[in-house]
């Protein structure tokens, strides 16, 4: 991404923040749209990554006879659960999730129901459940227009005192009846929103190379006003020039940018965010400035020690690897040190 893009990006997130407009957290949930495995038109699988599949189950690619087109909500496959083809028992598919049941949180359950052309709607059952306790549990009984899809959704607010607070969560269709329909479904979603800050996605390191930029972000919701304070090496930062030339802005945002980078620039950054609940601090990310790919194409290669060799014959400042102000034998050396590390 240029520089240019870089900060057009930055612009947007920070007015978003300034205006309050913090999302909630995407729990992830593996093959949501069922895309996986690749299947052509009117084929169907019973072996679904990320999914338990129970009976008469699976995901298939419509056909036009199914859907105008073939059209479903998301991708090219859709999820089924129905009864009972070839003496299988009801369909019931179920995803265990990594996350745990969190108090004050409002969890939100979304997708996408379909019905077909050539088969009657069959109800199912939509469960949000948390160990043992289904937090959401709802029969779909009301179908669309036949060819034709609608976004349902469905909430649960956590009291502080629930049972199941701390237990995985796992979500689960279940067909009803024993008609043998079908019912469809795809693009599956669940978000966590909370009043106080949670963070729902960790600032990741970075490697690169001098005088280009690095961003670190944290995804985060919650209810504002928020604080935010990026510190490296646990000592706050400030936006402005440092010392050694980068740039860096974005130091009371969730967005940090630094510009024209420098070894100097290595550390590890870290974010604490806070409104009235108190203070979250995410997880440290590092940065390393990979000095040997001088020439900033990203890899490290013997067209980064021509480049080198013929800034330090010239004198150029570039010239300067270890940036102590003059240009001498000991640039050399430091640069063939790194060069020899791949970094």
């Amino acid at each position: 991404m240029r520089k240019n893009q870089l900060i057009v990006a930055a612009s947007c997130l920070l007015a978003q923040a300034a205006l309050g407009q913090v999302t909630a957290c995407d729990i992830q949930v593996i093959n949501r749209g069922f895309e996986d495995p690749i299947l052509a038109n009117d084929h169907y699988s019973y072996f679904i990554p990320g999914w338990i599949v129970l009976g008469d189950a699976g995901s298939f690619n419509p056909g036009p006879q199914t859907y105008p087109n073939g059209q479903v909500a998301h991708g090219n496959n859709c999820g089924y659960v129905s009864c009972c083809t070839n003496g299988r028992d009801p369909g019931v598919m179920i995803q265990t999730l990594p996350a745990v049941l969190v108090p004050e949180t409002t969890y939100e359950l979304t997708l996408d129901i379909g019905q077909r052309l050539e088969t009657p709607w069959s109800d199912f059952r939509l469960q949000l459940v948390a160990g043992t306790t289904a937090v959401i549990d709802t029969v779909i009984d009301t179908p669309p227009a036949p060819g034709t899809w609608s976004k349902r959704s469905f909430q649960f607010f956590v009291p502080p005192n629930h049972a199941a607070i701390g237990t995985r969560l796992q979500i689960k269709m279940t067909h009803i009846g024993d008609i043998e329909h079908q019912a469809n479904f795809d693009d599956l979603t669940l978000t966590a929103q909370s009043n106080c800050v949670k963070i729902c996605s960790e600032p990741a390191s970075v490697q690169t190379g001098h005088g280009v930029s690095a961003v670190f972000s944290v995804a985060h919701s919650g209810v504002g006003p928020f604080t935010y304070q990026w510190s490296k090496d646990n000592v706050p930062i400030v936006d402005g020039t440092t010392p050694w030339g980068s740039v860096i802005t974005g130091t009371n945002t969730y967005y940090l940018m630094i510009n024209d980078l420098h070894p100097s620039d290595n550390g590890a950054y870290k974010l604490v965010i806070g409104n009235d609940c108190g203070d979250v601090t995410s997880q440290n990310a590092m940065l390393r400035v990979c000095m040997s790919d001088f020439n900033c194409d990203g890899v490290v290669d013997f067209f980064d020690y021509l480049d080198f060799v013929d800034a330090f014959a010239m004198n150029a400042i570039a010239g300067d690897y270890n940036e102590d102000g003059i240009i001498d034998f000991f640039d050399y050396l430091d640069f063939v040190n790194q060069f020899s590390t791949g970094c």
